[in-house]
């Protein structure tokens, strides 16, 4: 009897220790699930953020980029006296090499997309996710006369052992900047270097009243700029396109005395920027009340809505034979 309660005794304590056994088994099982639930989670939230991040420092990286891809293109044409041959291809090479035609400029150092791609992967590296960086090419454009838009097509792969995740995705890195304040290339060029003239927009709207020009010779002596889609653009002064029309041209009156003063031969034309410093010459005329070196041309804008003589309201003191 004896031995048979003990055994009784035993099997209801194995009983017991099982069920325990049991017990913290089935609640540890969640627990795990959840914590490596959690940990997922992160990881995947974590790669998440670096898409973001890469994506906003991609557009600061674009920001500084053009900001000295546009420098380094006008310091090139200043020691070099020639127009770019091809602003888009040129700004690429600025972007992905940092040189122009092979020869490194120093204002991209450690400014470029390589620099910027290595710095990402080496960072995504320290929290074990592997990062691979893709980039199209980029260009340039005008959105506005007084603004331009860099854009590149950028390749996100982003991978995680822990997790056996990753993402895979293009996102479009743009970035626009004012023009306002960068010197104006046909000046740097036609100048000589002797007479830079910087892209300020005119707040002058009244030019002429009656026979006071003095808003008129405040517009001319600082030869700030216009909105004229006559005239080219920004980024086309950068190829010496000044015979091209763009509905985001701009264009300045260009000082004369300013060019006599640092010695530069002086021609007798209209004195609208464009067309003083290219080899185009149409018919133009003096007006009364300005310097005898102030003449303008008789062109219209692309629409036909004006002509220069009317847009800079000289029509009541011009001399006969533009308009």
């Amino acid at each position: 009897m004896a031995l048979g309660k003990r055994g009784v005794i035993f099997t209801f304590i194995a009983v017991v220790f099982i069920s325990v056994l049991f017990v913290l088994y089935t609640f540890q099982q969640p627990q795990q699930r959840r914590e490596k639930a959690f940990t997922l989670e992160a990881r995947v939230m974590t790669m998440n953020d670096i898409i973001q991040d890469i994506s906003e420092d991609a557009g600061r990286m674009l920001d500084v980029t053009t900001f000295r891809a546009i420098v380094a293109m006008e310091d090139e044409m200043a020691n070099s006296g020639v127009y770019i041959d091809d602003l888009n291809s040129t700004f690429d090479e600025l972007f992905t090499n940092g040189s122009i035609n092979g020869t490194g400029q120093t204002v991209m150092a450690n400014n470029t997309w390589p620099v910027w791609r290595d710095r990402m992967i080496e960072q995504a590296s320290k929290i074990d996710v592997t990062l691979s960086l893709g980039a199209g090419a980029v260009n340039i454009t005008h959105t506005t006369p007084w603004d331009v838009t860099s854009q590149f097509d950028l390749n996100v792969v982003v991978s995680d052992s822990v997790t056996n995740t990753s993402w895979d995705d293009v996102k479009q890195i743009t970035s626009t900047m004012s023009i306002l304040q960068f010197e104006d290339p046909i000046y740097r060029l036609n100048a000589n270097g002797l007479v830079v003239n910087t892209v300020v927009m005119t707040n002058i709207t009244n030019f002429v009243t009656g026979n006071d020009t003095t808003n008129l010779m405040t517009h001319t002596n600082n030869s700030f700029y216009r909105n004229w889609t006559a005239a080219p653009s920004f980024l086309d002064r950068f190829e010496g396109n000044l015979d091209v029309s763009s509905p985001y041209g701009i264009e300045s009156l260009v000082n004369i005395q300013e060019l006599a003063d640092v010695g530069i031969p002086i021609k007798a034309k209209s004195i609208v920027d464009y067309i003083y410093f290219s080899s185009s010459d149409p018919v133009s005329c003096t007006t009364d009340h300005t310097p005898s070196w102030w003449q303008i041309d008789g062109l219209s804008d692309v629409g036909n809505t004006t002509q220069h003589p009317y847009y800079y309201e000289v029509e009541g003191i011009i001399n006969p034979g533009c308009i």
